[in-house]
């Protein structure tokens, strides 16, 4: 259980991350 929520939290992360790549390529 424990591994499928650090699975989820760096899936979480790296979405994230994407997110703010993105918001700043807008920018």
């Amino acid at each position: 259980m424990n591994i499928l929520l650090v699975e989820d939290d760096l899936q979480l992360g790296k979405a994230l991350c994407r997110a703010l790549e993105l918001a700043g390529l807008n920018l």
